[in-house]
């Protein structure tokens, strides 16, 4: 098992990278290693626009070589964040990803996501 994790900070960006290997059940009786790197980037273009871009690589095999499983991938995402106002965030990107495996045909997704978040005042009560 292993978990490693970098980042740096700039004053208008921000990069981290991350590493991990883990072993852990799967719900058909055996066990994967799961190996995964990615790397993501944060830039302020403004004091309410950030963009952001997400990459990963991703390679899942059964620990036992007599199991024929084995699939790896990656994903590629950026996007960007506008914060409207002191309570309302939106957000809007792309999504790709691509999945090869050992046992089916390669596989390919793309997404479109927006969203919204209103992040409420504090709320006090007093007597």
């Amino acid at each position: 098992v292993l978990d490693a994790n970098i980042e740096y900070k700039g004053e208008a960006y921000r990069i981290d990278a991350s590493l991990s290997r883990s072993v852990s059940p799967v719900g058909l009786g055996f066990l994967i290693e799961s190996t995964e790197l990615s790397v993501r980037g944060d830039y302020r273009l403004s004091e309410t626009l950030t963009a952001r871009i997400s990459l990963s690589a991703y390679d899942n095999e059964a620990v036992d070589s007599s199991v024929q499983f084995a699939r790896e991938g990656i994903r590629i995402q950026p996007w960007v964040s506008w914060r409207v106002s002191e309570q309302w965030k939106l957000d809007g990107g792309v999504r790709y990803r691509t999945r090869d495996s050992l046992n089916t045909v390669e596989s390919e997704g793309f997404n479109v996501f927006v969203g919204a978040t209103y992040n409420f005042k504090p709320w006090t009560a007093s007597r």
